[in-house]
Order: structure tokens, then sequence, then C-alpha cells
């Protein structure tokens, strides 16, 4: 049984530990930016699949029987701000199946190069 001052008390816990979370884990996602909008990194369909991503979401699709969320995971919301997760994107992850494929060729390929004999190997 929590009694309400120590209710708030939590609540007021876990509301600033959020806040400074949501601060440094947006910083982290500039930084990440810069080398997931690299064009030579992904293709420009797998990129807007990327920004779909988002905290709500994934709140939405790792949540037991998670339903309704805030578009921003990490704010206080009222409970008429709340978002069905049907309403959250939700990235298409088919977009990275030639992505797979081709990694699958290279491993392939390296597989190949392992059966070698040694010194032919060292050649390549």
């Amino acid at each position: 049984l929590i009694f309400s001052h120590e209710y708030a008390l939590l609540k007021y816990i876990c509301f600033n530990f959020f806040k400074r979370y949501s601060r440094s884990s947006n910083n982290f996602l500039q930084i990440f930016r810069f080398y997931y909008e690299n064009k030579e990194i992904f293709t420009v369909a797998q990129l807007r699949e990327l920004k779909k991503i988002s905290f709500a979401r994934i709140i939405c699709d790792s949540g037991d029987s998670t339903r309704f969320v805030p578009k921003d995971a990490f704010e206080h919301s009222k409970l008429e701000d709340l978002f069905s997760c049907e309403q959250i994107a939700s990235p298409d992850w088919r977009v990275w199946k030639e992505t797979i494929r081709k990694f699958q060729s290279m491993r392939n390929d390296f597989e190949k190069i392992r059966e070698l004999p040694p010194n032919i190997a060292t050649q390549m």
C-alpha cells in the first residue's frame, strides 16, 4: 500500500528521471542522426522508416498491454492527450529485405575465401 505522500514523491522522482533521460537521449539522437543520415549507410526508403521510430512506438511495441501513450513519451500528459498505439507510426521493416540479401551474399563470399588454401587466400 502506497500512501498519497509516498506516491507523490515516487511520481516526482520518476518524472524528473525521465525528463533528464529524455534530454540526454535527445542529445544522443542528434549525434546518431549524423551517422544514419549519411547516404552511404542507409537507402532513402530505410531512412524514411527509421524516422518513424519514437519512444512512444517503442513503449507500444514492448509493453504487455499498452494501448495508449503520450505522443512525446517523456512529457507529462493529460488523459485526453494520449494517443492510441494504432495511431502512432510504425516502421515497415521490409525495406531492409534487399540489404539482408546483400549481407548474406557477402557472408557466402567470405565463406568461400575461408575454404581456399591459406597461400591463395592471403594473395587476394
